[in-house]
């Protein structure tokens, strides 16, 4: 976890909730303290501006307020990200812009070109450690405009940061992630080159604002660390959509239809049962008022549906013969007159496994007949 989501601020968990299988991740809304860098400091990433914005009865959260925006999903979906700080970047600042350099455009100050420690990197989909379809992004950075940092031309930490209720979380410079200009559609560095040391442009945003945040780090200009340490990689993992040519293969094995045995029949028979019952003036299944009606349910392709008052006399018969697990009936006598309010038997008889006798209770409800 590398992202602050505490305190309302909106970013996307690592996990949804409580703890990581692996015990590692006991709060899963901030990044995990005390194992991420050598010096003990713990770095997150957040964005710049505030811990929350509230627009009316809404509140939109940092990220998707202030880190995504416009079209930005657009850029987003499909791929993940890295921001990536390394040995090369850190030993090349020296106060001179050269090719080899790592480099930031100071897009809302005055646009000059700054030495920054890190990279920034659109990593193909699924394809970390595979650089093949890696394409570099273009930094663009808001330092004096932002209320950022605090050494101009520098990427540097600046003053407290609102995700926390502390004083001692400072921020660093504001970052955009830009692609070149050709979209990113050739991988590895040219399109950034082009843009630095030559006369090609940007090709849309990606992210806005985005910051780190040196969590309990000290008050400047005491601090455990100015940056996170060479070596140090965010990733930003992202849901991706499906693609053409995505092939899903759903397997059925283990799952086959097998015809069930003489005692699996027979325990089946003490599944059958009627629905409602008691039946109380109606039912969900009946359409209007002048139509009742139950349904015997569970049943097996073929079954006799006897129907018995308490004395025991026959008032209906029902045959069912189809794949339907149920039967209807209409309360109604084999003769079609409607049964009265009482206690029935209803026996249902499965051939070459046996029957299964149901008691049934019924309520009618009051018949009123409006004469004109």
């Amino acid at each position: 976890m590398g992202a602050f989501a505490f305190n309302g601020s909106g970013f996307p968990t690592l996990v949804d909730g409580g703890i990581t299988p692996d015990g590692a991740y006991p709060f899963p809304d901030r990044p995990n303290t005390g194992v991420q860098q050598v010096s003990g400091a713990n770095w997150g990433f957040h964005a710049g501006g505030a811990a929350s914005i509230n627009f009316g009865p809404i509140t939109e959260s940092t990220f998707l307020g202030r880190a995504v925006r416009n079209d930005n999903l657009d850029r987003i979906s499909f791929f993940d990200f890295e921001m990536r700080f390394t040995q090369a970047c850190a030993d090349a600042i020296d106060g001179v812009i050269a090719e080899t350099d790592c480099l930031a455009w100071r897009a809302f100050d005055d646009g000059a070109i700054v030495e920054v420690p890190f990279e920034l990197w659109r990593v193909g989909i699924g394809t970390f450690g595979d650089a093949t379809d890696d394409v570099r992004l273009i930094p663009g950075m808001c330092e004096e405009a932002c209320g950022a940092g605090t050494d101009s031309l520098t990427y540097d930490l600046g003053g407290d940061h609102p995700i926390s209720g502390g004083d001692n979380d400072p921020f660093t410079d504001w970052v955009y992630w830009y692609l070149p200009e050709d979209g990113g559609v050739t991988p590895g560095s040219q399109g950034y080159l082009d843009f630095f040391f030559g006369t090609a442009g940007t090709g849309g945003e990606i992210l806005a604002r985005t910051v780190l945040v040196n969590f309990n780090g000290g008050v400047l200009p005491t601090v455990n660390a100015p940056r996170p340490e060479n070596g140090t990689t965010f990733r930003i993992y992202t849901f991706k959509p499906s693609q053409p040519g995505d092939l899903f293969t759903v397997s059925t094995a283990g799952f086959e239809v097998v015809a069930a045995s003489q005692t699996q029949k027979e325990e089946d028979l003490e599944t059958i049962g009627i629905t409602p019952n008691p039946y109380k003036g109606a039912s969900i299944y009946e359409r209007s008022q002048l139509i009742d009606e139950v349904r015997i349910t569970n049943l097996p392709t073929e079954a006799t549906i006897r129907i018995f008052t308490l004395h025991g006399t026959l008032i209906r018969t029902l045959r069912k013969n189809s794949p339907e697990r149920y039967l209807t009936w209409d309360l109604t006598t084999e003769a079609g007159l409607p049964i009265a309010s009482g206690m029935y038997l209803v026996q249902v008889e499965v051939p070459n496994v046996g029957s299964q006798t149901i008691k049934f209770a019924v309520v009618k409800k009051r018949v009123q007949l409006n004469v004109f």
